[in-house]
């Protein structure tokens, strides 16, 4: 009695949530898959919204040697994706399990976003960081002008 090949089960793990883009463009990212009959590729694809091509980072291809269970790791460079400030990039792992019988057999996780914000957001978050340090700085003139002031009365 032949045993049926169930669909592999795949999971962003990291991030696991719609998110910005982080500042250096390079995003943590964690994926958990499993099948019976073994895992033989893991893959994320993802394309900017509203755009029809497709990207896609190969996390691991197993071949032959498929595992079972699988959790790959890896720092994600978004620099070659094409996201642009403004823009968003959706994207969602894929695996491939070994079902050499029938015929390989795939399944995608949720969908995630990432969200760019626009040059106006980028520009603002920038000023508000100046005025914050501009208002540090202020500050610590302050609390050294104190400083001197009590020193010069002790001498």
């Amino acid at each position: 009695m032949a045993v049926r090949d169930e669909y592999p089960l795949v999971r962003i793990t990291e991030p696991g949530e719609d998110r910005e883009v982080p500042r250096g463009m390079s995003l943590p990212i964690a994926v958990t898959a499993i099948d019976d009959y073994g895992v033989s590729k893991i893959a994320i694809r993802y394309s900017i919204e509203g755009l029809a091509t497709e990207g896609v980072l190969t996390l691991e291809d197993f071949g032959r040697n498929a595992r079972r269970d699988v959790v790959r790791e890896a720092e994600w460079d978004l620099s070659g994706t094409g996201i642009l400030p403004g823009t968003v990039l959706v994207y969602f792992a894929e695996v491939t399990d070994n079902d050499l019988v029938s015929g390989p057999k795939m399944a995608r996780s949720e969908s995630y976003l990432l969200r760019f914000p626009s040059m106006a957001e980028l520009y603002s978050e920038v000023t508000s960081e100046q005025d914050d340090m501009i208002f540090d700085l202020e500050y610590l003139v302050e609390d050294q002008q104190e400083l001197r002031e009590e020193f010069e009365e002790i001498q």
